[in-house]
């Protein structure tokens, strides 16, 4: 899978749970138009009724609670694993730290 750098940090959830992923911009435009009480916004090529909007949150909230009701979770390390996943990260700082000796 390829990842790409994208500048379309927030999500914007339709009650559809449609997502759609919006620029810094996009984003303060659409809060904006819905905070002066519009009933349509367009976004690009998309017009959107107002009242079908959830919620426009940054991306890495949304994906972080959709994780987390897949079942993952995230170790002391900063890590995402699997739900039932065991962490190694724990050993693996242990093993690459310089050998102490014992006094």
């Amino acid at each position: 899978m390829e990842r790409n750098l994208t500048d379309k940090t927030y999500i914007l959830c339709l009650d559809n749970n449609e997502k759609i992923y919006l620029t810094d911009e996009q984003a303060k435009q659409c809060r904006a138009a819905l905070l002066s009480g519009k009933e349509f916004i367009l976004m690009e090529e998309n017009l959107l009724k107002t009242k079908a909007i959830k919620y426009i949150l940054p991306a890495r909230e949304v994906e972080r609670a959709e994780r987390i009701k897949r079942g993952e979770w995230m170790c002391e390390y900063g890590f995402w694993h699997q739900k039932g996943e065991q962490c190694g990260h724990g050993l693996l700082k242990r093993l690459k730290s310089p050998d102490q000796s014992e006094a």
